[in-house]
């Protein structure tokens, strides 16, 4: 798992065939995982939960339990995540 900040997806990272998208925040907002199976339930750490924007993913289901949230994709995707740097805006967006 890394440690990151939003200044992290400034060059955008991607993961390939992910089948699900895995997040968990803290309740007191300070914590927030984020991550992408197959690959690992959580990659990226941050330390202070950012606002997260999906685009073009299709979701089929979404599993909520009281400590994490899956989101079921419909088929393998491809994955795009990237931060604009003109919010704290955290882009998640499907190729």
């Amino acid at each position: 798992m890394k440690k990151v900040s939003l200044q992290y997806f400034k060059t955008p990272v991607l993961h390939n065939n992910v089948t699900d998208i895995v997040f968990r925040g803290e309740h007191d907002g300070k914590n927030f995982y984020l991550g992408f199976l197959p690959q690992a339930e959580f990659i990226y750490h941050f330390e202070v939960a950012p606002d997260v924007f999906f685009r073009n993913i299709q979701i089929d289901a979404v599993y909520y339990e009281p400590y994490r949230t899956f989101l079921r994709l419909s088929s393998p995707t491809a994955i795009q995540i990237y931060w604009e740097g003109k919010s704290d805006k955290l882009h998640i967006e499907g190729k």
